[in-house]
């Protein structure tokens, strides 16, 4: 009965640390007055962004703080190197599934919004949009508060289909389809990369899946690939910098720094908050390589971390 109880006690710790980790991003931040007034959907809501933000940052280190016990405990690291094995991995069918529903419902909603400047989210893209094929630049000449990569991709794909004689809201919902759709791809790899057994993929894989393939606001900000690629910018740099560090000496920190200023500059791309979080992540996972795991080339790598942030910056203050 000991050993039951002891087989199912980590499970129920990490239970326990999401389920006050969905409080504190969820339910809490509604209780949390908004610090500042502002125009955004979540302040006229009574929603502070803020909180939750925090919530995520606390959740992340709580998960880390856990997972960090646990290893030192036992000899097998929670994270993979590589993809499963062949048969072991989030199984086929089920991410083929999950793409369908996801494609089919993009599209759905794509084309009942389709004509309508007022529907949801989709609204605010559309606006920047026009001020983009005008000639004006995102946080130059108009506001955005997303990266410039959800700025730019539809701008692009309207001047790619343009000869085709596509308008502008088809190249936009065509772009919201394409991202929709990728963040299924994208999470079969960040669940590929825990170490579980097939079922524990298939059922991790299923519950973030299912409540996400559907997007009633057909806006590209709130789509599951922009909230999970802190997650699987992570697990990826992780790998980055085991191979980086399993040569010592100048070569391996200068691999490291590029994953280190790249990996965060990316994700700053898309949004802010998705930037900052993998900043805070990286940093985190560099300082415990630099003082736990006594590694030097972490420690120079943490120092040029900032960069990515900077790097952020000149793309958000310089566009043209």
């Amino acid at each position: 009965m000991a050993g039951s109880a002891r087989r199912w006690l980590l499970p129920a710790a990490y239970a326990a640390v999401l389920a006050a980790g969905y409080a504190l991003v969820f339910v809490v931040p509604w209780h949390v007055a908004p610090s500042a007034p502002s125009d955004s959907d979540s302040y006229a809501v009574g929603f502070s962004n803020r909180a939750s933000l925090l919530g995520a940052l606390l959740t992340a280190a709580a998960l880390f703080a856990l997972s960090s016990a646990t290893s030192a405990r036992e000899s097998g690291s929670l994270v993979r190197l590589s993809r499963p094995e062949r048969g072991e991995g989030v199984p086929w069918w089920l991410v083929g599934l999950l793409l369908a529903v996801t494609v089919v419902s993009a599209v759905f909603f794509a084309w009942i919004s389709y004509g309508s400047w007022r529907y949801g989210e989709k609204n605010y893209f559309l606006d920047r949009l026009a001020y983009l094929v005008n000639g004006d630049a995102p946080f130059r000449d108009v506001e955005f508060t997303y990266g410039p990569l959800l700025a730019y991709l539809p701008l692009l794909a309207w001047r790619a289909l343009r000869p085709l004689g596509i308008p502008a809201e088809a190249a936009y919902d065509a772009v919201y389809v394409l991202l929709f759709s990728a963040g299924v791809p994208l999470l079969a790899y960040s669940v590929g990369r825990v170490r579980l057994t097939r079922r524990q993929r298939a059922a991790l894989f299923a519950a973030i899946g299912a409540p996400v393939a559907i997007n009633e606001t057909v806006g590209i900000n709130g789509l599951l690939v922009r909230f999970l690629l802190p997650v699987a910018a992570l697990l990826f740099f992780h790998t980055r910098a085991v191979a980086a560090t399993s040569r010592a000496g100048r070569p391996a920190f200068l691999r490291l720094a590029a994953w280190a200023i790249a990996v965060p500059a990316a994700c700053f791309a898309v949004s802010p908050e998705v930037g900052i979080a993998a900043f805070a992540g990286i940093a985190v996972y560099l300082g415990w390589l630099a003082v736990a795991m006594r590694r030097r080339e972490a420690a120079w790598a943490l120092s040029a971390l900032p960069l990515s942030a900077a790097v952020a910056a000149a793309a958000t203050g310089g566009a043209s």
